[in-house]
């Protein structure tokens, strides 16, 4: 005895039944494939953002101006929240004279793109207007891309117009 005679039988209903099953499971197929091929990818989700609410700063260093005048530089920057970067620059002169140090702090959030562990800013006004430094060169527009490696550990910024890279680590 059968539980379902009709799939036992040869007639053309049950080669229609068979076919409208046969059609129902190729179309669910189609569905659930087309559903996962539009999911969006982890790298991109902004809930797995990997720079938001994280701190970083770059090796300070000391350089020299055209005048002979040392200064002291060093720059940390915030990722947050709303897709801003901030920034601040530190930069200190130092003076061999009794006239003590004088110091520019600047701080400027701009927003960046970011594609997986690569985040984007566009900077178009400077970021340290004015500064400390005798005789500054004239600002020009400029990209910055910000690459976080594997272990997150480790920051690279690469300025597009010259190529120059800095390396940031998390702030302790």
């Amino acid at each position: 005895m059968h539980y379902f005679p009709y799939l036992c039988d040869n007639s053309i209903i049950n080669t229609i039944i068979d076919m409208k099953f046969k059609y129902t499971l190729i179309l669910l197929g189609a569905v659930l494939f087309t559903l996962t091929a539009c999911s969006s990818s982890k790298e991109d989700d902004p809930k797995e953002d990997p720079f938001v609410k994280t701190m970083w700063e770059s090796s300070s260093y000391i350089g020299k101006y055209p005048n002979g005048e040392q200064y002291h530089f060093q720059t940390w920057i915030y990722f947050e929240e709303d897709k801003h970067i901030a920034f601040r620059i530190e930069e200190e002169l130092i003076r061999e004279e009794g006239e003590g140090k004088r110091h520019t702090t600047k701080v400027l959030s701009l927003p960046y793109t970011r594609k997986g562990m690569v985040a984007t800013v566009r900077v178009a006004r400077e970021i340290a207007p004015g500064g400390i430094g005798p005789e500054r060169e004239p600002f020009k527009p400029d990209t910055f891309t910000y690459t976080l490696d594997a272990s997150k550990q480790r920051l690279t910024c690469k300025k597009h117009s010259t190529g120059e890279i800095t390396i940031f680590t998390p702030k302790k």
